[in-house]
């Protein structure tokens, strides 16, 4: 709202935002009462639909917020779905060398121009589909975001074996000198790591694509605040196909997936040839640990309603509009107009 230049003071007003939350109120419960009974979670996604200028402008002189209406959805969540299961890793392949053509919000034709991407994705049998830049550096997936545990430069290869099998691969002399130089530096790594100099955290650093490129999930946010918490680097640059090999972990985000970790990424060309990045999602130390934080910290966004009785629920569902959508969501939409309520 800040940014189109709507809202006024009124975006600093809490009262401003409890009078909305008291209009989405019964559209929330009227969602919630119509999802099948026996399950104890569910997702509740609220769409505040913005005024026109005109509409806008009034608002402003009312004390109110540019809001001209809200529509809502819940999605039951199962057993596998809530913040502290591990999903099983996850395939990705890119599908589009472009990002959104919004990439900061939420665009709504989005759901229907993703469609022939989402079918690229299936046919390449990947869990999710990502979107790169024209030079395939990744930026986000179609229903969610990416996030990258990368070996920082200098920090020599991950442990010995690594450094010895690149040692074994040089071609010439040059080569293997360069690369016995990565021997030396993995040794004085791990000299300073059981010295207590460094710690194994030091060498790694999470990596994501900048929020201006990108849809900026909650997730996301959550994921960043719990690797700063945990003591990592983060820095937000799009991840580059180019030091793939220093890569150690990737997750996605999204409220449904929390971080599920990736087990490969594929690009279908890059520099004239396919290439997959292939990651251990067996052992994930870094994606388990901000995972643990993340769901901490949507436990603590819990929102408990003990007070849905089904007189409420059924009187709540007769004043909206609802639809059960193919994905399994019920859509309750509730307009506030001059005239009344629609």
């Amino acid at each position: 709202l800040a940014a189109q230049g709507q809202g006024g003071g009124a975006l600093e007003q809490a009262s401003a935002w409890r009078s909305v939350a008291r209009a989405a109120a019964p559209s929330v419960r009227a969602a919630l009462g119509a999802l099948p009974g026996g399950h104890t979670d569910a997702l509740v996604v609220v769409l505040l639909e913005l005024a026109t200028a005109e509409e806008a402008a009034k608002a402003r002189r009312t004390g109110g917020l540019p809001i001209r209406g809200v529509r809502v959805h819940a999605r039951v969540l199962s057993q596998g779905s809530t913040p502290d299961v591990r999903r099983p890793p996850a395939a990705a392949t890119v599908v589009a060398s472009s990002g959104r053509e919004l990439p900061t919000a939420k665009d709504a034709a989005w759901a229907s121009r993703r469609q022939p991407l989402e079918a690229a994705r299936d046919a390449a049998r990947a869990d999710e589909g990502l979107l790169t830049t024209p030079e395939g550096e990744l930026l986000e997936g179609l229903v969610s975001n990416l996030l990258v545990v990368r070996r920082r430069e200098g920090c020599g290869p991950p442990d010995l074996a690594s450094a010895l099998e690149a040692l074994w691969q040089a071609d010439s002399w040059v080569d293997a000198t360069h690369r016995a130089c990565g021997v030396l530096r993995w040794a004085l790594w791990r000299a300073a790591v059981l010295t207590g100099l460094r710690s194994e955290d030091d060498a790694l650093e999470v990596i994501t694509a900048p929020a201006d490129d990108v849809l900026p999930g909650v997730t996301r946010a959550l994921a960043l605040e719990a690797a700063v918490a945990e003591g990592l680097r983060v820095r937000e640059v799009a991840p580059s196909p180019a030091d793939a090999g220093c890569w150690s972990e990737a997750a996605l985000t999204s409220a449904l997936r929390v971080l599920q970790p990736l087990r490969s990424i594929s690009w279908s060309e890059w520099r004239g040839e396919p290439l997959t990045a292939r990651l251990d999602a067996s052992v994930t130390p870094v994606v388990d640990r901000l995972r643990a934080r993340v769901a901490a910290a949507m436990r603590n966004e819990t929102v408990l309603l003990p007070r849905l009785e089904d007189d409420t629920l059924g009187s709540a569902a007769s004043a909206g509009e609802e639809e059960l959508t193919e994905e399994g969501y019920v859509a309750v939409t509730k307009f506030e107009a001059e005239a009344g309520a629609r």
